[in-house]
């Protein structure tokens, strides 16, 4: 791992620790960045940040390569509340035969639908 790639991930992480909403354009765009954990992280601080405008490039991240990267878009989006992550998540559980996928976006999906106010899950 080389020194830029190691402050990139710790500026992701530290964008998110303070929630900057001026940070999500660029964390947006880390999310295609070629190292998974800068990725990772960046999914990981947009959830904390809670903008929407994350929601589609983070839907994206459903499939990266990456489980770690996965989970975390999954988390973030059940952060976010969004209901335009409902259906790509559940068709991530739909496809997926791995237990923290589908335990994560099954947690993902309620959240989502108690932010809304929605009992159904």
């Amino acid at each position: 791992m080389t020194i830029k790639v190691v402050v990139r991930i710790h500026s992701a992480n530290a964008l998110g620790v303070i929630r900057y909403v001026g940070a999500v354009e660029p964390l947006i765009t880390k999310l295609k960045d070629n190292d998974y954990e800068v990725r990772m992280r960046s999914a990981v601080a947009l959830s904390r940040i809670g903008d929407e405008r994350a929601v589609e490039p983070l839907i994206k991240c459903l499939d990266d390569e990456r489980l770690s990267v996965i989970l975390s878009s999954i988390r973030a989006l059940g952060k976010i509340g969004d209901e335009r992550a409902i259906i790509p998540i559940m068709d991530k559980y739909r496809k997926n035969l791995n237990s923290e996928i589908n335990k994560y976006s099954a947690e993902a999906v309620k959240n989502i639908r108690e932010r809304k106010g929605d009992d159904f899950v």
